[in-house]
């Protein structure tokens, strides 16, 4: 779940490239993957904590209803680990580096 359709197939893709992973669907929205949870029944959640529509509460209110392994997927900053830290307390299992949505530089010396 995050609210870049860029991030979410990054995310996807990298996930599908592996043969025992499966990717059932995607969210933008915290309300379409509350829906998406209670529909595909997945085995873990990827979940961003910075999104709209209260995306910082969904962990501690998914986790009473839905007790899944939640993995907490994050960028790099002081703020963001911090945030992480707080995921993990609140339940999420693991945590993964926020893939770069920014494109590489090709050059010629």
């Amino acid at each position: 779940m995050d609210d870049s359709a860029l991030v979410r197939d990054i995310l996807e893709k990298g996930l599908s490239g592996d043969p025992e992973i499966e990717v059932v669907g995607k969210a933008g929205d915290v309300y379409i993957a509350r829906d998406k949870i209670v529909f595909l029944k997945p085995d873990v959640i990827p979940l961003t904590w910075k999104c709209p529509n209260g995306r910082r509460r969904v962990l501690k209110r998914l986790m009473p209803q839905y007790p899944l392994p939640v993995v907490m997927v994050s960028a790099m900053t002081k703020e963001d680990s911090r945030i992480t830290l707080d995921a993990l307390a609140a339940g999420a299992v693991d945590f993964v580096l926020k893939p770069s949505t920014k494109l590489g530089t090709a050059f010629r010396k």
